[in-house]
């Protein structure tokens, strides 16, 4: 049977950390025996491994933790007040756009509906409108922001 080297290679992490079978130890030690270049650097490898498996990883400072998860909080919440301002204001601004007008003549009842037709509205509409183009656009910074 020709073993290649990648096999050897997928069997390699399961024959050093012990958990391989008898089978597999002796095919590997086998392999090992055939070619001592190879057992040589997977050796050296493995010493490398070793090595990192005994470093401990350290833990998060739980303060700073803590004060990490409020901050991410009040920017949420910042976040979501922004966008509600941002929407009533958008949509008061589409709806104080808008007069109907009821009138009664020879053919009935009839209602229209006119778009800035009051001389307030057009000022008032333009004025929540610009507000609200100013916070959406707030919102839209931090949250691209908040994204890094």
């Amino acid at each position: 049977m020709n073993v290649t080297r990648n096999v050897i290679r997928d069997l390699l992490p399961a024959y050093f950390a012990g958990d391989a079978s008898d089978d597999t130890r002796h095919f590997v030690e086998e392999y090992f025996r055939q070619d001592p270049e190879f057992e040589r650097m997977s050796r050296e490898g493995a010493k490398h491994l070793e090595e990192l498996a005994h470093i401990v990883p350290l833990s998060p400072d739980l303060a700073q933790e803590k004060s990490a998860l409020k901050r991410v909080r009040q920017i949420i919440r910042h976040q979501r007040r922004l966008f509600a301002l941002a929407l009533t204001l958008t949509l008061n601004a589409i709806l104080i756009g808008f007069s109907f007008e009821i009138t009664s003549g020879e053919k009935g009842v009839s209602t229209r509906v006119h778009w800035l037709v009051l001389p307030f509205q057009r000022d008032l509409v333009f004025g929540l409108g610009a507000v609200a183009a100013v916070l959406w656009a707030v919102y839209f910074i931090q949250a691209l922001r908040s994204r890094v």
